[in-house]
């Protein structure tokens, strides 16, 4: 069994003694290799010692070589590009092995990379069956196909089908899609584009067309007189933006100029609100430290309040004290009147203990009546010096924000 690499070999040493003529071109072949293949060359061949064969086949694509190549044993590449050609030439010449060897690509789905080959190679199918597969996915994608040139190559008739049936993104679109049409097909002109076209088509595509090489073709179509119109009015019009847009300018760069006067009006008041607040916290230091000052002197005074404290004990204490000195005194009075009975006169004593009696007196009696008024302040002391932590705590709270 020999290898595809052996067989190939074997097809290359192969002398080529047969010539085929096809229009103009001559390609040399193994003419044993091309009547085993070949059907038609079979036939055209059968009992003739004829080395030269004429093909009356159309290979507007020049696949020949590439059959050659394939019946001598080579791979090729089979796409898309070239399968409908291949598959043609297979039919023409009856070489079932080709034939067969192009029916996967043939059958592979229509997609954006294909679509133009198909169309080309498919024409008539297009033109003549309205619901062709072909002609529904070209008016389905449209916009994503037309942006390679080589569809409009394609049969005029099918452009216009696409034309008639696609839904461009915009008008813009459209009429970009119509003058390459008419530009790739010029004897068709009227076809894709008509005075009303030209008549209300954007200043964008007039310029598109006007400006780009790609539609000179379309040079001496063109109304020259209605574009120019067009183009004056577009300048025009483009005069009147461009005045209005420096109107619009001069306004901006009025308000601007008003802004950076605010901005700077803004900005000095910043500063002198800046130096306010410098001015403000700097107070509000000196202010937080009146305040620490001012709490801890309340906090001395509020732990001195402890000296003022009253208790009952106390009351009760000085009342006993006091009712002692009364009783005292009540006694120096009693010793006093003895003294007076007395044999033995004292004047003078007696004199001296009636003056510290009449002295105690008066002085003991409105103090027994004021201690009988004074109550303990104990609970009132305790309550104040709370009240003075309280608001120490509070005071420094303050200090601290």
């Amino acid at each position: 069994m020999f290898s595809a690499e052996e067989l190939t070999n074997y097809f290359d040493n192969l002398p080529r003694d047969l010539t085929i003529i096809i229009g103009s071109k001559t390609y040399k072949a193994n003419k044993q290799v091309m009547c085993i293949f070949s059907g038609i060359i079979q036939e055209k061949l059968q009992n003739s010692a004829d080395n030269e064969i004429k093909l009356e086949i159309e290979d507007p694509k020049e696949m020949i070589p590439l059959v050659i190549s394939f019946l001598h044993g080579h791979q090729i590449n089979i796409s898309y590009e070239n399968d409908f050609y291949l598959n043609k030439i297979s039919d023409e010449l009856k070489i079932s092995s080709l034939k067969e060897a192009v029916q996967e690509s043939l059958n592979e789905p229509i997609t954006i990379s294909n679509i133009i080959s198909r169309l080309e190679q498919n024409t008539s199918q297009v033109l003549e069956n309205e619901n062709s597969e072909l002609l529904k996915f070209l008016v389905e994608n449209i916009e994503e196909i037309q942006k390679d040139d080589s569809l409009f190559l394609s049969d005029p008739r099918i452009l216009l089908k696409a034309l008639e049936k696609s839904k461009f993104e915009n008008d813009d679109s459209k009429n970009i899609f119509k003058l390459k049409c008419a530009s790739r097909h010029i004897d068709n002109f009227d076809d894709f584009l008509s005075l009303d076209d030209f008549q209300h088509m954007s200043i964008d595509v007039i310029c598109e067309f006007v400006t780009n090489p790609y539609y000179s073709t379309l040079d001496q179509k063109m109304p020259s007189i209605l574009i120019a119109s067009r183009i004056v009015s577009a300048i025009t019009s483009l005069n009147t933006d461009i005045n209005e847009i420096n109107e619009k300018i001069q306004n901006y760069n009025s308000e601007i100029k008003e802004l950076q006067e605010e901005h700077d009006r803004v900005m000095v008041e910043k500063c002198q609100s800046d130096e306010k607040y410098l001015k403000v916290a700097e107070q509000f230091k000196q202010f937080k430290l009146q305040m620490i000052s001012t709490s801890e002197r309340i906090e001395s005074h509020a732990n001195s309040l402890n000296s003022f404290k009253i208790s009952e004990k106390t009351v009760n204490e000085i009342g006993s004290k006091l009712n002692f000195l009364k009783v005292t005194c009540e006694r120096l009075q009693f010793f006093s009147e003895r003294l007076s009975r007395a044999v033995i006169l004292y004047p003078e004593t007696t004199k001296n203990v009636n003056q510290v009696y009449n002295d105690w007196k008066g002085s003991i009696a409105p103090l027994q009546q004021e201690i009988a008024n004074l109550e303990s302040n104990e609970k009132d002391i305790d309550s104040i010096a709370a009240d003075f932590h309280k608001l120490v705590e509070a005071i420094r709270k303050l200090s601290n924000i």
